[in-house]
């Protein structure tokens, strides 16, 4: 819901500069026509981008700083523009100020979107090279063994118990993520099958990879 929000705030953020373009350039039918749908589209705006950031709050420490902060400054403005327009007597104070805050509204929004995509692409190219190592249980001594995986979308940190050359238990210590949490099942079939490389979870296959990685590098590393 975090991701459909946020293209909705988009949206309705595209249709309001488009009718910030009609009156510019003087487009007076678009602009009448948008006009009507003006208020509406604001406030839709508004209220999405509220939402949007209550859904995503969770997940902000795995994101870049700059992503927050633009966001958040972002529904900011927008809650100042809304009580300024119902506030403020003075129509030339009024557009000047909402001129501003639409102004900084635009800035702060594009700066998030821009950093999103960016923090995306890394993710995905972390994802697109990570490998999991072949695990030799024969050769790994009796104990419990702890190992983590930080995808940056995603994150994973498991803790195995091996006796007598095999995994006897697996536990998940830690999961974050968005919509993979059925790929947890993964880690009794670990168990079950006695090797890491096992297939993935279907519908959960990035967090499926990150446990796996997660449980390769606790053996590898000890």
């Amino acid at each position: 819901m975090g991701v459909i929000t946020g293209y909705l705030c988009l949206a309705f953020m595209l249709f309001l500069m488009l009718k910030f373009l009609s009156r510019k350039f003087q487009w007076k039918t678009v602009n009448a026509v948008l006009m009507k749908f003006h208020k509406y589209a604001a406030a839709l705006f508004l209220v999405v981008s509220v939402l949007h950031f209550v859904l995503v709050v969770s997940v902000l420490r795995s994101r870049m700083p700059v992503i927050a902060v633009s966001g958040s400054l972002a529904v900011v403005f927008g809650v100042l523009l809304v009580i300024l327009c119902h506030v403020m007597k003075d129509r030339r104070k009024e557009l000047v100020f909402h001129r501003m805050l639409s102004v900084l509204i635009v800035c702060m929004a594009v700066i998030h979107m821009v950093f999103y995509w960016i923090d995306l692409g890394r993710y995905q190219m972390k994802i697109q090279h990570m490998t999991i190592d072949t695990v030799d249980l024969a050769g790994i001594a009796d104990g419990e063994y702890i190992g983590e995986c930080d995808a940056g979308y995603i994150y994973a940190k498991i803790r195995i118990t091996v006796k007598d050359g095999a995994i006897r238990e697996a536990e998940l210590l830690e999961h974050r993520n968005e919509r993979g949490a059925k790929a947890e099942t993964i880690i009794d079939t670990i168990v079950s099958e006695q090797r890491i490389d096992v297939d993935a979870v279907s519908g959960a296959t990035n967090s499926s990879l990150v446990i796996k990685k997660a449980c390769a590098d606790a053996l590898k590393g000890n």
